[in-house]
């Protein structure tokens, strides 16, 4: 595997492979005890390799950091009504590129554990 240095700090480029990660806002205020704080995040995938790839893209998800800029930790939970398929996976061919958004909230489960909460769609 290799990767490219970029100038843009939200974008990285494995094996001919572009990511480029997309916020609605570069900065999000957390929510009070109570309240939900609506964010969008997503990313950008071009295929620059020779081949086609397909991405799960709802396993990408973003790093978030606490008021000291350190990562929080993260689990994921997946309540799904059926498993995804290969064919509901987009096949991202080569010199094209594909945006993957999903709406999500952050909101308080309890008083200790910070939830972000979304639907990931194709």
């Amino acid at each position: 595997m290799s990767s490219c240095e970029s100038n843009n700090p939200n974008a990285i480029e494995v094996d001919g492979i572009g990511f480029e990660t997309m916020m609605s806002e570069e900065m999000v205020r957390l929510p009070k005890i109570g309240e939900e704080i609506p964010v969008q995040f997503g990313v950008r995938i071009t295929n620059q390799a020779s081949i086609p790839y397909r991405f799960d893209l709802p396993l990408i998800l973003p790093e978030i950091l606490d008021p000291h800029g350190k990562a929080m930790h993260i689990s994921l939970n997946k309540n799904a009504t059926r498993e995804v398929e290969k064919s509901d996976i987009p096949l991202i061919i080569p010199r094209e590129s594909f945006d993957f958004f999903m709406d999500a909230k952050f909101n308080w489960y309890g008083e200790n554990y910070l939830r972000l909460l979304g639907n990931a769609i194709y």
